[in-house]
């Protein structure tokens, strides 16, 4: 790396104090100044810091080709149109010409943030809410997606399901992998690491996912585009990248795709993953490079016979490393200014001080388009904790956390948000920040952590602003500690936190599900990420997360499976906004509601088994914990001095999990 011209002086990090909502806690926002000084300034400097700008130009060109209907591997259509006949689709090469090219150049200024005046983030209100897809092993990753005509797109390691806003399932629960490709190859092996988006700008969901052999010697990105969504159906056009067209040398054989990202602009589509190379004979996997594919979005929703496609090879940072789990950002109200160009941001995922982000100048067709990388310097250093623990378990019972790396973020205004966890003496936060890309400064804060009692982990992050000037983040997480099971929570940030964490989702029993040996001795494995996601024709987000189903076995879900790891989906809003009545066809009537009494009758259709209620409160503390034996009338006392906006939760083995929002006025 060449030495920088300019020498920077590195300032004391001015500090604003806030009072943490929940805990008292005090809460630190720093914003990162530096100031230029020419070589000639006779200054001391207390600490020198270089920015440097390493320019990507490798790339290649390849495209999704049809190919002959004698390959062993033969893609289909989960629904055929009428007439439709099946094609398959294989990703190759056509031409490469790569290039090496490393330039610097200064790009600190004087970068200051203004953060007076600190405005507080919204009261977070749920609306519907309902079980998703369920996996009895885990880790889940879960993923999420919504269609400006309400189809829930839900997915996991396991399983993918669609829903109707009210929980209402378009297909069946669950429904595997293998059937939604409905491929024997892609059944021999394992499929992981789901991501969806809703392209807004065509009214289709993008699809993908990773499938790997268990002899490594198979590995690809699967790539789906939906077609347009005139009904509650959704068929789709499958395509994949092998990842020996890509690594093709012979030492490469068993090169393979893990840790993939998705992100969309106005007509084109993106999709990184990091690359392993497997060495079988030690049992370990090494770290190799990042790869950034450039995708036709409208050659997939044609289900063209090829799909231009673009390949950045080896994106480095500007350290000139490796660019380890680059996350692309789509535009948070995809607006269509948001074309021709793509913002990305990674970090060191261990322990760093460092934060990183990329530009990518020009769409597939631009031959002179390149990669610029920066960095900024986090106010805080970052490293993540060994393992979080959850309320009754044991050693063997500790969730692992992985690393702290980066995995959701969005572009909005000429600004990069997104969110991590780390270490905050030992207990998880998590961490927002906001990149100015004009003059790459930064302002960063954080929730939870030390003092909290609890860990907060796997954030993910949507914009939930009116325009492309509101700032407002949502930003869904799960939770965990020694005093409740893992729980699925919401907090909101508009230039502050909102006044308290919302629970949307309460853990049922401990995480139990399998024992990690090894190198992570017994930890539990929730996953590696959550998610939120916009719905961009309304001011609402919708959530997904991961909570453990009843480890004692005496409850059943509505796969009738007695424990496991559950996924929960919820409408995010706040009051008065993008947030309906559950429409939902009930199993129960709660009435009176509103009620000023002390009292709260249940009647069910039909209660032939025992049925589990709480009352809990919109941060979701529970008020009420009872179980009823067979009735069809259950009477529920209410406290008197409660007052104001709670839920009924009402669970039986027979039943859906259904909530109930009531209003009480004593």
């Amino acid at each position: 790396m060449f030495q920088n011209p300019l020498l920077f002086l590195h300032k004391p990090l001015p500090v604003i104090v806030k009072t943490h909502p929940e805990n008292n806690k005090i809460m630190k926002q720093k914003i990162l100044i530096i100031t230029t000084f020419s070589l000639l300034t006779n200054i001391l400097l207390s600490q020198q810091i270089n920015d440097s700008t390493y320019v990507n130009k490798n790339w290649s060109f390849g495209q999704c080709n049809k190919i002959s209907s004698n390959l062993p591997v033969n893609w289909k259509r989960p629904n055929p149109k009428p007439g439709y006949q099946e094609e398959i689709h294989q990703c190759l090469p056509t031409e490469n010409d790569t290039t090496s090219e490393q330039a610097e150049q200064t790009i600190y200024q004087n970068c200051i943030e203004d953060c007076g005046n600190l405005k507080a983030g919204i009261n977070v209100q749920i609306g519907n809410n309902f079980e998703g897809n369920h996996m009895k092993d885990n880790p889940q990753d879960n993923e999420i997606a919504v269609s400006n005509n309400g189809i829930v797109v839900n997915a996991d390691n396991a399983t993918i399901a669609y829903f109707k806003e009210n929980g209402d399932t378009v297909v069946k629960f669950g429904l595997k992998w293998e059937d939604f490709y409905d491929n024997i190859t892609i059944a021999s092996g394992k499929v992981f690491d789901p991501r969806v988006t809703y392209d807004s700008y065509q009214d289709r969901f993008i699809l993908i996912n990773i499938f790997r052999t268990q002899d490594y010697t198979d590995s690809r990105i699967l790539v789906s585009f939906s077609d347009s969504l005139i009904s509650d159906s959704i068929t789709w056009n499958h395509y994949y990248i092998h990842c020996d067209t890509v690594f093709n040398s012979s030492d490469e054989e068993l090169f393979w795709f893990d840790y993939p990202n998705l992100a969309i602009n106005k007509n084109e589509a993106f999709v990184t993953c990091n690359v392993f190379n497997r060495d079988n004979i030690n049992d370990i996997s090494i770290y190799q490079s990042t790869v950034l594919f450039q995708l036709n979005k409208e050659d997939g929703y044609q289900n063209n016979t090829n799909i231009q496609r673009k390949n950045w090879k080896n994106v480095l940072n500007s350290d000139s490393d490796p660019a380890r789990t680059l996350v692309p950002l789509s535009d948070g109200l995809q607006l269509n200014s948001y074309n021709n160009k793509l913002y990305l941001v990674s970090n060191n995922s261990n322990t760093s001080s460092r934060l990183f982000w990329y530009e990518l100048t020009g769409d597939i067709n631009d031959n002179s388009a390149q990669i610029n990388s920066h960095f900024v310097l986090s106010p805080s250093y970052y490293s993540t904790a060994s393992y979080a623990s959850q309320m009754g378990g044991n050693a063997g019972d500790r969730i692992r956390l992985i690393d702290c790396r980066i995995q959701h973020g969005y572009y909005q205004n000429g600004n990069l948000y997104f969110v991590f966890h780390r270490s905050d003496n030992g207990w998880m936060e998590i961490v927002f920040d906001r990149i100015t890309i004009s003059n790459s400064s930064i302002i960063e804060n954080t929730w939870g952590g030390d003092g909290t009692n609890n860990n907060y982990i796997f954030p993910s992050i949507a914009n939930y602003g009116t325009d492309s000037t509101n700032e407002n983040s949502m930003i869904s997480f799960q939770r965990t500690g020694p005093n409740n099971y893992i729980q699925i929570g919401i907090v909101n940030y508009d230039n502050g936190w909102s006044p308290q964490t919302t629970i949307v989702k309460e853990g049922i029993g401990i995480l139990d599900v399998k024992d990690y040996l090894g190198t992570y001795k017994t930890y539990e494995r929730l996953g590696d990420y959550t998610d939120i996601q916009r719905k961009y024709n309304s001011h609402s987000c919708w959530l997904t997360g991961s909570y453990p189903y009843d480890s004692t076995g005496t409850m059943l879900n509505h796969f009738n499976i007695p424990s496991g790891v559950n996924t929960w989906i919820a409408e995010i809003g706040d009051v008065g906004v993008g947030i309906r009545e559950n429409k939902k066809q009930s199993n129960y009537v709660i009435y009176p509601n509103p009620t000023n009494g002390t009292q709260i009758y249940i009647k069910g259709k039909e209660i032939n088994s025992n049925i589990q209620v709480t009352l809990t409160d919109i941060s979701g503390k529970i008020i009420i914990n009872r179980t009823f034996n067979k009735s069809s009338n259950i009477v529920l006392d209410i406290p008197k001095h409660l007052s104001g906006m709670y839920f009924i939760n009402l669970i039986s083995k027979k039943e859906n999990y259904e909530t109930y929002k009531i209003i009480i006025n004593n």
